[in-house]
């Protein structure tokens, strides 16, 4: 139940924007609870379950139960824990790592789990079956992977990158004997799971349940830290879209752990069952997922927001105050830019881009356009221009944060439409870069960024996740730059540099941050702490706590 990373190769991963900036991540409505069995909410499908190709957070939730990695972190300190590999090596050098895998290890259909299992892991991404550009650029500095016997591997590497390391250790691991037979087009890779971790896939019924049962013979159970971990006979996932109806399960114990919004924590945690069925927690870690955001994309390719001007405009005009006044209490904060403003790649010479109609007005006459009678227009390839266009989103809850955006746009002559679509289509919209403005937001994997996925240029050919076509040669450069240097400190100062210059071109318009984890749990719970030091640890939770004397914990 490895919920504090959100995905192997500590890829950042695209989520759904709600906006919460603060919660976390629920049985279905009406059905007995099953002893034993953990329930759990998302917001929406996953598009996919195949392991290589998807990139999206719900696909995820549902994978970090099912695979494993060679190594973990460990939540309390972020040091390395072994998991399927018993042990590894770092040659004196850096170049060579060498990791043996345990003894005995099976995968979910009974087939030993060999060190050719771990060699093709890597090796799939290179083979154009599947096609998975968000991987591979994390990939790009290791030469191969060589099998020194059955359950030893040797990946070794051909140019440097910090991240070199980090991307074998946590590297999914797939079953050459299923993955690599067939046409990649075949359905069963989109919804069956072959893995070696805690949980198994029983079932998939879209749009009602994802059902997980425990893995009897699961490798992690004797160990040390892992066996602290995964201890529900079940886990039941259900998709329920609205926050409304999903508090309301909770309430009801049919969701026994909730993220809640800053409204939800503040407004919705009164009542006879808060304190005694339901506990609701304000807690403060370090995990990397503080380092998430929402943000507003500019199709850095369409003919109105391939101004860098037209951008920043638009930025002036996102009166984030007002919205962490009135609908996230005060319990977020404004992004400054794309690593988090508690993450080290965070430059303290960004500061947030202010509300100020008049400086984007400005902007905007700079970049050619006038006001008129129907609003703000400019001659665009010899045409007359109105500014109008759609944002679209995948979250109906977030509409309010839109209407506001809405209306402050509308006073200077612009018209913002506001589209709301299905999560799934969403994402082909956004994949085959048919949107002119897109709201989503990013949830990260690890504590130091790799800028390339999103930023580089070399990232926005389709399915890659610049899908903004977000280009800036020095911004290239200066991740080149750092994905080579081994110095940690030396690698801040160029994330600095890269955070600035994000920052001033505003591809995003970049929301919120939030600064405090805040979830909910049904009583029957059983927790030693409200969170570890780098997630929440609900990994670490039973079924079969005591009602807290407390509505909240602060």
């Amino acid at each position: 139940m490895k919920k504090s990373v959100v995905l192997s190769l500590s890829v950042v991963s695209i989520l759904a924007l709600s906006l919460v900036t603060g919660g976390c991540t629920k049985k279905q409505a009406g059905t007995a609870q099953q002893p034993g069995t953990f329930y759990e909410q998302i917001d929406a499908d996953p598009t996919t379950l195949n392991p290589i190709t998807s990139a999206d957070y719900y696909a995820s939730s549902v994978q970090g139960y099912i695979f494993s990695t060679l190594l973990e972190r460990d939540e309390n300190n972020w040091d390395w824990v072994p998991s399927l590999a018993e042990k590894y090596e770092i040659s004196k050098d850096g170049k060579t790592f060498t990791f043996t895998i345990r003894d005995g290890v099976k995968w979910h259909d009974g087939k030993p789990v060999t060190a050719e299992d771990v060699k093709y892991s890597f090796d799939v991404y290179f083979e154009g079956r599947f096609e998975a550009p968000h991987v591979k650029v994390y990939l790009e500095g290791i030469k191969e992977a060589k099998i020194v016997d059955p359950r030893t591997v040797q990946f070794s590497t051909k140019e440097v990158y910090f991240k070199n390391f980090n991307t074998v250790a946590t590297l999914t691991i797939v079953p050459k004997h299923f993955y690599g037979v067939g046409d990649h087009k075949d359905p069963k890779f989109n919804k069956e799971l072959i893995g070696t971790g805690p949980y198994r896939l029983k079932e998939w019924v879209k749009g009602q349940r994802i059902v997980l049962e425990k893995n009897t013979e699961w490798y992690g159970r004797s160990l040390p830290y892992l066996g602290e971990r995964n201890h529900f006979d079940r886990i039941f996932m259900r998709p329920v879209k609205e926050e409304a109806v999903a508090l309301e399960l909770l309430k009801k114990g049919d969701v026994d752990f909730l993220g809640l919004t800053p409204e939800q924590y503040v407004q919705k945690t009164q009542g006879p069952e808060w304190g005694k069925k339901v506990i609701a927690v304000k807690t403060q870690n370090s995990s990397p997922s503080n380092f998430s955001y929402g943000f507003i994309g500019w199709n850095g390719k369409h003919p109105i927001f391939k101004d860098r001007d037209v951008r920043v405009a638009m930025s002036h005009l996102v009166n984030r105050d007002f919205m962490i006044d009135k609908f996230l209490f005060n319990l977020s904060e404004k992004a400054k830019g794309p690593f988090g403003n508690m993450s080290t790649a965070s430059s303290p010479n960004v500061q947030p881009v202010e509300f100020n109609p008049k400086k984007a007005l400005a902007l905007l006459e700079k970049a050619g356009w006038k006001l008129g009678p129907q609003g703000l227009t400019k001659k665009i390839d010899g045409k007359d221009t109105l500014f109008e266009f759609t944002l679209i989103g995948a979250n109906k809850d977030s509409e309010k944060y839109w209407t506001v955006i809405k209306e402050d746009m509308k006073k200077i002559g612009i018209t913002l439409n506001i589209k709301t679509v299905e999560w799934n289509s969403f994402l082909k919209l956004v994949d085959e870069r048919k949107f002119d403005a897109a709201t989503l937001g990013w949830s990260v994997g690890d504590l130091e960024p790799d800028p390339k996925q999103i930023w580089h240029s070399a990232s926005i050919p389709a399915p890659g996740h610049n899908f903004v076509s977000y280009s800036n040669s020095n911004v290239d450069k200066l991740t080149d730059k750092m994905r080579a240097t081994m110095d940690e400190k030396a690698r801040q100062k160029i994330l600095h540099q890269i955070h600035e210059q994000i920052a001033a071109d505003q591809p995003y318009t970049f929301l919120f941050n939030r600064k405090f984890s805040m979830y909910a749990h049904t009583a029957r719970m059983d927790k030693k702490q409200d969170t570890l030091k780098y997630a929440i640890g609900s990994n670490t939770w039973k079924i079969g706590g005591a009602p807290s004397a407390e509505v909240k914990t602060q």
